[in-house]
């Protein structure tokens, strides 16, 4: 009975559910906080650590769209209106969503002397990362169609900025913090990376011209396209081969083949009694993918697309359409074709390395007290 009780006891202690939401940042400030040292790597915990499963984050953001500023109203209106200007103002900067998670599988920390003046850690950690990213120019052409609004016949839409990306990889690291006299600290921590899924547009050139003055359009450029972990569960899951596209990526992650090599490393200083500064660098390095690779590369073109002529009566549809949709669907033909025929592709399965998305931490602190 005392063995079993004894096995509940500890298996309470390794798994203990704690949930509080807080700002991310704010850790940095709070030594009793297990992500202290994500954000403060140069700071010391009150205490060292034992834990399995102790923690997880998630973090979304969205710079995308905000329609509640594209209203405005004046004096004398019932109801706000739509304001083309301020639709061109929001979507002007930048235009990203992006979603992180983390959860910690195994953490432990201590401290090796009697003086306390050095801190050694152990951390095991699952991420997962993904961004979208669109162009401003992109999202203003369906309120400003072909418009140039500088008295240009053309204008070119810039739709380098497109972006997608995904990775999903697993961390072991080791830490280090030691204070140098009563005023210098610094920290560094190294990763063994283990790479699972992974998908980046690397290259992207494309670009739309528009014309005001015959409603052309124009679409040049190319781009490289790569992802690893990903492929196989695509081709699986469309010839129906998986029973759900969870399942396969399960089976995945096993898979160690796609590895490389992370760091973090900050450096604080306490100027006096009151004032404390710190600088870091988190998620340095790199992971080699070579699991189930494909790479995706459309080579540098140009394609015109003079438009449809969709008014009635038939003088402008194609080859003699006996109506509006027949004549549509015999325009979208001619120029799929027309696509491929400007479309050099070709695909590869080479290995690629890819950058972790790093993060740039600095702070200040003033004691109060």
């Amino acid at each position: 009975m005392k063995r079993k009780e004894s096995f509940i006891f500890g298996l309470a202690m390794l798994l203990t559910i704690v949930s509080k939401a807080q700002w991310v940042p704010s850790v940095a400030f709070n030594s009793m906080s297990p992500q202290h040292r994500d954000w403060r790597i140069t700071g010391q915990p009150d205490h060292g650590y034992f834990s399995i499963l102790s923690t997880g984050s998630f973090m979304a953001s969205n710079t995308l769209v905000h329609p509640a500023t594209w209203l405005t109203s004046s004096y004398g209106q019932s109801s706000p209106q739509v304001d083309l200007n301020s639709i061109i103002e929001d979507v002007a900067g930048s235009n990203v969503v992006e979603a992180n998670a983390s959860i910690t599988l195994f953490s432990a920390g201590f401290f090796p002397g009697k003086k306390r003046n050095t801190f050694i850690e152990f951390v095991a950690s699952e991420n997962v990362q993904a961004g979208f990213e669109v162009p401003a120019d992109l999202l203003q052409l369906p309120f400003a169609g072909n418009a140039t609004f500088n008295d240009a016949d053309a204008a070119t839409i810039d739709l380098t900025p497109l972006d997608a990306s995904l990775s999903h990889f697993r961390s072991f690291g080791i830490g280090f913090q030691h204070v140098f006299g009563e005023c210098l600290s610094a920290g560094m921590r190294i990763h063994r990376l283990h790479g699972f899924h992974h998908l980046d547009i690397e290259e992207n050139e494309w670009g739309l011209t528009t014309n005001a003055a015959d409603w052309s359009w124009n679409l040049q450029g190319g781009w490289r396209f790569v992802s690893s972990g990903l492929n196989s569960v695509y081709r699986a899951q469309a010839l129906g081969q998986m029973d759900s596209l969870v399942h396969s990526v399960t089976n995945r992650s096993p898979s160690l083949r796609n590895k490389g090599w992370g760091f973090d490393a900050g450096v604080e200083m306490q100027w006096t009694k009151r004032w404390t500064s710190w600088f870091q660098f988190n998620k340095g390095g790199t992971i080699h993918w070579t699991n189930d690779v494909l790479v995706y590369e459309v080579e540098d073109f140009d394609w015109g697309l003079d438009g449809f002529d969709a008014t009635n009566g038939g003088n402008g549809w194609v080859n003699g359409a006996s109506s509006l949709l027949d004549s549509l669907q015999l325009w979208a033909e001619h120029e799929l074709e027309a696509i491929e025929e400007y479309h050099t592709i070709s695909k590869t399965n080479d290995s690629y390395v890819s950058k972790l998305p790093n993060r740039v931490v600095s702070g200040v602190e003033y004691h109060f007290l």
